[in-house]
């Protein structure tokens, strides 16, 4: 019998306890998006997103995983979704943004 559900919600739970300790420009909270991302490319396969992400773009979709940790994200911090697909999106441009100015 599988346990990886009980391994990837202690994940979000670390994750998400570590970025509300940190304040938003620290490096502890750059690092917690890091590992935020990476527990993502491994337990979900997208490795360009944080798991509060995809959660909020798939528990709508009737993903009952996602729907569970939208439910608890939001009950932990409301509007925490919803603030992650924003923080993705000004992530990926400015990423792009890094990346064409250095080919200049």
């Amino acid at each position: 019998m599988s346990i990886w559900w009980i391994e990837f919600f202690a994940g979000i739970c670390a994750v998400v306890v570590m970025g509300l300790l940190s304040s938003p420009k620290t490096w502890m909270r750059k690092v917690v998006i890091a590992l935020d991302v990476f527990f993502a490319a491994i337990l979900l396969n997208k490795e360009k997103i944080t798991i509060s992400s995809w959660a909020g773009i798939e528990a709508p979709k009737g993903n009952r995983v996602a729907r569970v940790l939208v439910k608890f994200l939001e009950w932990v911090d409301p509007g925490h979704c919803q603030r992650a697909v924003a923080f993705d999106i000004q992530r990926a441009q400015l990423v792009i943004l890094y990346l064409s100015e250095g080919v200049k």
